[in-house]
């Protein structure tokens, strides 16, 4: 009899808690009431679903969910009717376009009901490529990272969808949309951090073929402020950057791209070289000679390099150093016309005819 009196009026305290908006503490409450008769479970189940319909329908989405969680609790005997009965509050908030509450009741139903979870995420997946087909890229990849989350297995397959997406929404000039992607492709179901780089080397090239530069240039720009990971091919978006704010004669800018990517990969020739052209254009003469021998270290198979090389020191009056590099760029290419010209020019300067 005292229990009884004890449930009661924690029950009334409730009511009068919920009656004010406290809908946590209320509930907090009714299960304290049930503690003091568990056995009662049938009028609580009737009135837990009464006021997480009351919530739904006022629009407080979060605290219905808590209610039927509860109910849940109590009554797990009955597990598919009440996962039949989110489900159709899901439903009920998708088609009203409110995803994020939708998406609470999917994964809830994913949580509470293992034994047909593989079903409950294909439906679940099934509703992301409804948003993806509307347009609604984000909200898509909200569902997507959903079933990722739940589903650890597959993710080969996973990857290749959202790498799959992402090449969509690229071709369909979505750049923005499909980094996101790209970037979830990889960092959700691979640790292959390398993969993603190259996916989005490859995407920005595809802006140099099309001769969108600046597309390119704002594309590589996101690549590097979202992943800055010292790799070779980190280096290598450096320098395609650096390639384009060439083409842009912002030379200082460029420079700047190519010391970056050289500092991460010194042997990493192509950049050497195009540091040493806008060196040139910047008249920076003493340095490129230093540019110069940093790329034949690399590779001293290169006739354009030592024909420059060759000049500076010309221009700097080291004609013995000059004949020695102009004599390796035409055994490298012994048809080279201009060397064999400034070849002569020296020889004749230092008349040895």
């Amino acid at each position: 009899m005292r229990d009884h009196m004890i449930m009661e009026k924690l029950t009334r305290k409730g009511d009068e808690l919920f009656a004010i908006g406290k809908y946590k503490d209320a509930l907090g409450y009714y299960e304290k009431a049930l503690e003091m008769i568990p056995g009662n479970v049938e009028r609580w189940k009737k009135k837990l679903k009464r006021k997480g319909e009351m919530l739904f329908r006022s629009g407080k989405y979060d605290d219905a969910l808590e209610y039927y969680e509860k109910i849940i609790e109590i009554d797990i005997e009955n597990i598919n009717k009440w996962k039949e009965e989110l489900e159709k509050m899901g439903n009920n908030l998708f088609e009203n376009k409110k995803y994020d509450e939708a998406l609470l009741y999917y994964g809830k139903i994913i949580e509470i009901d293992i034994d047909n979870a593989e079903n409950s995420k294909k439906k679940l997946s099934e509703k992301g490529d409804y948003l993806f087909n509307e347009k609604k890229y984000k909200k898509a990849l909200d569902y997507y990272k959903k079933v990722i989350e739940k589903k650890r297995r597959d993710t080969e397959k996973w990857k290749k969808k959202l790498a799959d997406k992402g090449n969509e929404l690229f071709d369909n000039k979505e750049y923005e949309d499909a980094l996101e992607y790209y970037e979830t492709a990889i960092e959700m179901v691979s640790e292959d951090a390398e993969d993603w780089m190259k996916i989005s080397i490859r995407r920005g090239d595809r802006f140099c073929k099309g001769r969108e530069y600046v597309g390119a240039l704002e594309y590589y720009e996101k690549v590097i402020n979202k992943y800055n990971e010292i790799t070779q091919n980190y280096a290598e978006i450096l320098y395609k950057k650096g390639n384009i704010l060439y083409n842009f004669s912002k030379y200082e800018e460029a420079l700047r791209a190519y010391n970056e990517a050289i500092k991460i990969n010194q042997e990493y020739a192509e950049v050497w070289k195009k540091k040493d052209a806008i060196l040139e254009k910047l008249g920076k003469k003493g340095e490129t000679l230093g540019t110069r021998d940093e790329v034949l270290k690399i590779n001293q198979e290169y006739a354009e390099v030592w024909k420059k090389k060759g000049t500076i020191l010309e221009k700097l009056e080291r004609y013995e150093e000059a004949l020695r590099a102009y004599a390796e760029a035409i055994e490298l290419d012994s048809g080279y016309a201009e060397v064999w010209k400034k070849k002569g020019t020296i020889l004749e300067k230092l008349e040895r005819y």
